[in-house]
């Protein structure tokens, strides 16, 4: 009788065929990227920031997660000082106050990609580049 194998066993038999997947290696700093923080690391933070331009510190909450209205309460604890409002803000952002999770909690990739959302390009790329 031979081979007689039907075209529905060879289809079968080509489908159930393991393709082998291209596995993605994490280098060390896309675990540290991806490492979340929290609220210890909030010296560690703020000196990555210090070049940073502290008007922005509302427009970079906002990108982080932090709703207005807890910006706002910042602003009005801080009277105007805005680099005590940045502090607040990334103690905030630390915490995981308000939609911080939505945004991917608080780690060094989201921190960087809402640095470059308010174009503070290169402390993003400084932030990647650990």
């Amino acid at each position: 009788m031979g081979n007689t194998e039907s075209n529905f066993e060879k289809q079968t038999n080509e489908s159930d065929k393991v393709k082998p997947i291209k596995e993605d290696v994490l280098t060390d700093s896309d675990v540290s990227q991806a490492k979340h923080l929290d609220i210890t690391d909030l010296a560690n933070v703020m000196k990555n920031l210090k070049s940073i331009d502290y008007t922005q510190w509302i427009t970079l909450g906002i990108s982080l997660g932090l709703h207005y209205n807890t910006l706002g309460v910042i602003e009005e604890k801080c009277r105007g000082d805005v680099k005590q409002c940045l502090l607040k803000c990334m103690a905030a952002w630390l915490r995981g106050e308000d939609k911080v999770t939505l945004k991917g909690g608080p780690s060094w990739l989201s921190l960087a990609e809402a640095l470059e959302e308010i174009e503070e390009n290169d402390i993003a790329r400084n932030i990647r580049a650990k």
